[in-house]
């Protein structure tokens, strides 16, 4: 869910992840977000419409550093 900050109220929201969102970053004009899930999988959203633009997923080890890291 997308809140408005002034008063709490939910703006809009996205429907895609099958589990708990982990993570969030806002790009700069703040127009798009994108998501990172428990699911694994990384969504890309445009907020005017709450479309998801794109899906990837990411596996068990895209987010391990390499070993000897």
């Amino acid at each position: 869910r997308i809140y408005d900050p002034s008063d709490g109220t939910i703006v809009r929201t996205l429907q895609g992840h099958t589990g708990r969102v982990r993570r969030v970053a806002w790009s700069p004009d703040g127009r798009q977000l994108a998501s990172c899930g428990w699911d694994s999988e990384l969504r890309f959203w445009t907020l005017s419409t709450g479309g998801e633009r794109q899906s990837c997923g990411l596996g068990t080890t895209a987010t391990r550093a390499p070993s000897g890291a």
